[in-house]
């Protein structure tokens, strides 16, 4: 059966995290079965995406990504946010 085409960078980090999580699961004893942050992460959106959801600058959302204030993950030299990391951050952050 053919593979759906799936955009590649997004493809690769799906396969990262759920690989990174698979292994942080089975160095604490849990079972690959169980719920994880990757099942729930959704959609990823870039920093332009970001930006117009939340009315700041791109400048302003890498600024905040790099200093570690907004979840996000470098997918090469790009930067993603999950849509749920956004609305979680978007909640508890005043602005």
């Amino acid at each position: 059966m053919p593979v759906p085409a799936i955009s590649g960078s997004i493809a690769v980090l799906d396969v990262l995290d759920a690989v990174a999580e698979l292994m942080r699961l089975a160095d604490n004893g849990h079972q690959p079965h169980e719920p994880t942050a990757i099942s729930r992460a959704g959609r990823w959106l870039n920093v332009n995406e970001v930006a117009a959801r939340v009315g700041m600058h791109p400048v302003t959302i890498r600024r905040l990504l790099r200093d570690g204030e907004l979840p996000g993950r470098k997918v090469g030299s790009q930067w993603r946010v999950a849509v749920d990391d956004l609305n979680d951050w978007m909640s508890t952050t005043p602005r």
